[in-house]
């Protein structure tokens, strides 16, 4: 067990690759062998910090919990208060419990689900400020499979880039599901979650382009720079106050005629 420790106030300074982690795990496995069945809980962790240098080589990369093996697996993450990190939670694992953490200031994802990671239950959680995700389900170039059939429920996201860092990319957002990678998040469900007072993201939701992902009962409030939901491929969608489509010609020289189907 991990439980009840206060981390706080380490920096990463220079242009020297490498990572700064509050609790890391599986990182360097004895013989190859992931580990299982850990609780980190109630722990504090804050002031993982980078400095201009560190971030231009290498992004912010720190992490206050990271479940670093694909291998890795049902582990209990509860009841953890993480504030001003790169990313809250990063989690490469699978079948882990990721409930009931506080995530403040996060300066990329409050919680990202990368690699692989599958199984998951990630409920609960309360994440605020400056992140450019709130939620991340992100695809992967070096996993051996997509990341999937990952339960994201019942979270609470607000603040999404509240000092307006992330406005170049113009992708910001409370959750996203991020398709740009050899394996992608593919058959997630993304249910009944609260995105609010988050006026400089650019999305409450965003989908990625390989489809497959379910968006069920998510609540937006107030509103976003580019707009309130982006579905870019195939997903569903069925938000708890109104539903969302996209249509989308086949080519430029596609007509419609009377009493025909097209695909919507």
């Amino acid at each position: 067990a991990i439980n009840n420790n206060y981390l706080h106030d380490c920096a990463a300074n220079g242009s020297t690759n490498g990572q700064l982690t509050g609790v890391n795990v599986d990182d360097n496995r004895v013989s190859g062998v992931a580990s299982e069945r850990l609780s980190i809980s109630f722990n504090r962790i804050k002031n993982l910090t980078c400095d201009a240098t560190f971030i231009a080589a290498n992004n912010y990369q720190s992490d206050g919990i990271n479940i670093n093996n694909q291998d890795s697996a049902s582990h209990t993450i509860h009841g953890n208060m993480i504030d001003t990190v790169g990313e809250g939670i990063d989690c490469f694992g699978k079948k882990c419990s990721i409930q009931g953490n506080t995530i403040q200031d996060a300066y990329l994802s409050g919680i990202k689900l990368v690699h692989g990671a599958s199984y998951n239950n990630v409920c609960n959680n309360v994440i605020d400020g400056l992140c450019k995700y709130g939620i991340d389900i992100a695809g992967s170039s070096t996993a051996t499979t997509d990341t999937q059939y990952n339960n994201v429920h019942d979270n609470i996201i607000s603040n999404v880039n509240s000092a307006g860092n992330h406005t170049a990319s113009g992708i910001s957002a409370g959750i996203a599901a991020d398709n740009f990678s050899t394996y992608d998040p593919l058959n997630n469900l993304i249910q009944d979650n609260t995105v609010m007072e988050s006026s400089l993201a650019h999305w409450g939701l965003r989908s990625g382009g390989a489809g497959g992902n379910e968006w069920i009962g998510n609540r937006l409030y107030g509103t976003y720079v580019t707009a309130r939901v982006l579905n870019g491929d195939r997903e569903v969608f069925r938000p708890a106050n109104r539903s969302y489509v996209r249509a989308q010609r086949a080519t430029s020289a596609q007509t419609l005629t009377n009493n025909t189907v097209t695909d919507v």
